[in-house]
């Protein structure tokens, strides 16, 4: 019994590193956007969510123009630290540009979230990944990761790591305009 539990460790471990593993992404890769998992050039899954309100917003719907499809949870500090650029960005490009946060509710209690995004002051529109199927078929490895989603529903970009300032998120989304 004790040698099967000694073989289960190295399963336990990685599991337990995949899951802390969430906010790996370094915020001080303030570089080009990196792809993620060969999902750019790609048609962004499609996926219907429901906003805090019970208002489902649909991906397919958005087309039209570009969209900031930005993954994220509570218990993920770059996520945060995050959170003004991108909301200030939406502030600003709010009539030429979709943003929208999905939260993975998976990993948040829906109280902390409520918390959260009052304190914070987040005006931008975010749904709720209560499931996990959304952001696994994104493959998102690491938050934060932010999708950049041409008029088409084309990814063009994706982002692993914090937006690090809203000049940074106007440069991604430029070439959309």
């Amino acid at each position: 019994m004790k040698k099967f539990r000694l073989s289960l460790l190295p399963l336990l471990l990685l599991t337990l590193a995949l899951i802390l593993g969430g906010c790996g992404a370094d915020s001080s890769d303030q570089g080009t956007p990196t792809t993620s998992f060969g999902m750019r050039g790609h048609q962004a899954p499609d996926f219907t969510l429901k906003t805090l309100e019970g208002q489902d917003i649909t991906l397919s719907e958005l087309q039209g123009k570009p969209v900031v499809l930005n993954f994220w949870a509570t218990t993920c500090p770059y996520c945060l630290t995050e959170k003004p650029h991108v909301n200030q960005f939406y502030a600003e490009n709010q009539e030429n540009v979709v943003v929208l946060g999905v939260n993975l509710a998976f990993q948040d209690d829906i109280n902390d979230v409520k918390k959260f995004l009052d304190i914070a002051n987040i005006t931008f529109p975010t749904v709720f990944d209560e499931t996990g199927e959304v952001t696994m078929a994104y493959r998102v490895g690491g938050l934060p990761t932010t999708y950049i989603i041409d008029k088409k529903g084309i990814i063009q970009n994706v982002k692993m790591g914090a937006i690090a300032s809203k000049s940074e998120l106007d440069s991604l989304v430029a070439p959309l305009r």
